[in-house]
């Protein structure tokens, strides 16, 4: 994807790859911390049915911008909404035009947002990778204290 001035299309495509795989995997992981507001209410052993069913019927109906939302609620849980909308919305408009490539449809390889998508990549990418380091420190932290 680096190599973007040569070729916009590699590079775009490439890049789309590489956060549709991000996210698909990401969302392995994050699916409990996304839910777990809904499971530690009241009523927990309940609700920890309802979900573990909700998990079950939708564990292979997620879409991807579904799981974008969520994996991004649990990696910027302290963003602004703002913030986490522009992001949610810069996702759905690089999918739209990925599809729309891969549909036939006409494109100027020249007005590519190659640079966007980088941009969106990154961010989500050191977030996840920043994210096992968090709780590292914080435990660390703890046994420092003790």
């Amino acid at each position: 994807m680096a190599d973007y001035e040569t070729d916009r299309l590699k590079a775009f495509l490439s890049g789309w790859a590489a956060i549709e795989i991000l996210i698909a995997k990401t969302f392995k992981t994050y699916e409990d911390a996304f839910l777990s507001p809904l499971a530690n209410a009241e009523q927990q052993g309940l609700r920890e049915k309802f979900l573990a069913r909700v998990k079950s019927v939708m564990k292979d109906k997620y879409r991807l911008t579904d799981k974008f939302a969520a994996v991004g609620a649990v990696l910027f849980p302290y963003a602004p909404e703002s913030e986490s909308q522009k992001d949610f919305e810069k996702f759905i408009k690089l999918k739209k035009l990925r599809d729309s490539i891969f549909h036939g449809e006409e494109f100027s390889e020249r007005d590519l947002p190659v640079y966007e998508l980088a941009v969106l990549l990154r961010k989500y990418i050191l977030a996840h990778v920043e994210r096992p380091n968090q709780a590292n420190s914080a435990d660390a932290k703890s046994r420092a204290a003790d």
